[in-house]
């Protein structure tokens, strides 16, 4: 008992979901920032964990950057529970690409998407209005392409709403190093950030490769004050950057959705029955008129139902993960954990360990949803073994073949079958 309640603790204490839910502050808007590098990629186990992080977490916003999507990709295929969608994918070439969560029950509005420019690398953002209560922020979501500098599309995106809006946040991949400050580009960028009042949230490193690190995936905001707590947590199964995320000063009161419905097993019988005889039948009968009589019994049934028919109401929950059981559980911290270790030692045997461990969590979850997928035919006969189905019974003839062949000869002749 003992060891099976320290390796629950320590699954729970490494889960990104859990260790973003403990860190974030209840009831405050939360934001996190997500490279995905492909978000369908790895049969769409990458999507997989990112619900379980938006269920485990609860977090309210998910800006996600290089979505990598495209036209084939429909949005009934990237669902999170309780969350809207906003994507901007990259038209024209691969890669790239921006894609926003917000949970059902914030309110938001598009500002605006960065226009594509054919055979031009450009920055990719969307920006939202967010409605909280009676505040509202502007929030944009980044990617910016390794070659391209972003200080022009920040600049424009500033200078848009600055004076619209006293709160702007931009969350995502900036691809502007702020930690190398010999960079003129990451010079001009803080320089032309400065003169909008605009800061960066953190300091660490954020993306890490075989030859370092840098800061890459960033927070920016023109009210600093209003970061209550900012945080960074590796998430391999996404890629190598950090996925960063914060808690922001501004009151999120959470309003569970309640669900009504008519009670039929508590249905007052004995009353709905003397009710309906007590009703005078004398014009309806007597009228020919057949929209009085649709408009008479229609009327007076929606009223009995209505009387005789309680009402109940129930909070709707959210649905956990079926996959997400305690042995893909303990495979993905057996991954996050050897990710850790090729951070900290950069050896390539490390590497090549956690990318076999990073396989075999795929494949578990693959695996164990395609025993939740049943093929059709299956489905149908364990329906009928349970006895939810009835059983096809095989046509009978009833005739015996001595009248057929009788038939057949009183019917036919030789002159039928020659020309």
């Amino acid at each position: 008992m003992a060891s099976g309640s320290t390796r629950n603790a320590s699954t729970n204490w490494c889960l990104p979901g859990i260790v973003m839910k403990s860190a974030l502050v209840k009831n405050k808007l939360s934001v996190c920032s997500v490279n995905s590098q492909s978000i369908c990629a790895r049969k769409f186990s990458k999507l997989d964990e990112l619900r379980q992080i938006a269920l485990s977490s609860s977090v309210d916003i998910i800006c996600v950057t290089e979505s990598w999507l495209n036209d084939k990709i429909t949005d009934s295929l990237l669902t999170i529970e309780g969350y809207k969608i906003i994507r901007h994918d990259r038209k024209g070439r691969l890669g790239g690409g921006v894609l926003l969560f917000i949970k059902d029950e914030i309110h938001f509005q598009l500002l605006e998407k960065s226009q594509d420019q054919p055979g031009l690398q450009v920055s990719e953002y969307v920006a939202v209005e967010i409605a909280i209560g009676s505040e509202k922020i502007c929030l944009v979501a980044m990617y910016n392409p390794p070659n391209v500098n972003c200080a022009t599309s920040v600049d424009k995106v500033l200078s848009d709403y600055g004076t619209r809006y006293n709160d702007i946040f931009f969350a995502g991949d900036f691809n502007t190093n702020l930690l190398n400050l010999g960079s003129i580009r990451t010079r001009e960028f803080l320089s032309m950030l400065a003169i909008h009042n605009v800061y960066s949230i953190g300091s660490a490193p954020t993306f890490f490769h075989k030859d370092g690190s840098s800061q890459l995936d960033l927070m920016l905001t023109s009210s600093e004050f209003r970061v209550l707590r900012f945080n960074q947590i590796d998430v391999p199964a996404f890629s190598n950057h950090d996925t960063i995320f914060a808690s922001l000063d501004f009151d999120r009161i959470s309003t569970p959705k309640k669900i009504e419905y008519r009670d039929y097993h508590s249905m007052d019988v004995d009353g709905l029955v003397t009710a309906f005889s007590a009703l005078d039948w004398s014009n309806f009968y007597r009228s020919n008129d057949s929209n009085f009589l649709l408009n008479f019994f229609n009327s007076n049934l929606l009223e009995l139902h209505e009387r005789y028919v309680p009402i109940r109401s129930f909070v709707l929950g959210r649905n956990k993960n079926a996959w997400f059981n305690d042995a893909i559980s303990k495979a993905i911290v057996d991954r996050d954990l050897a990710y850790k270790r090729w951070k900290s030692t950069k050896n390539p045997t490390d590497l090549n360990f956690f990318k076999t461990l990073r396989n075999q969590v795929t494949m578990k979850v693959r695996r164990f949803e395609t025993k939740l997928d049943l093929p059709s035919k299956e489905l149908w006969k364990r329906i009928k073994n349970i006895g939810l189905a009835k059983e096809s019974k095989p046509s009978t003839i009833r005739f015996n073949s001595d009248e057929i062949n009788e038939n057949f000869a009183n019917n036919f002749t030789e002159s039928n079958f020659t020309s």
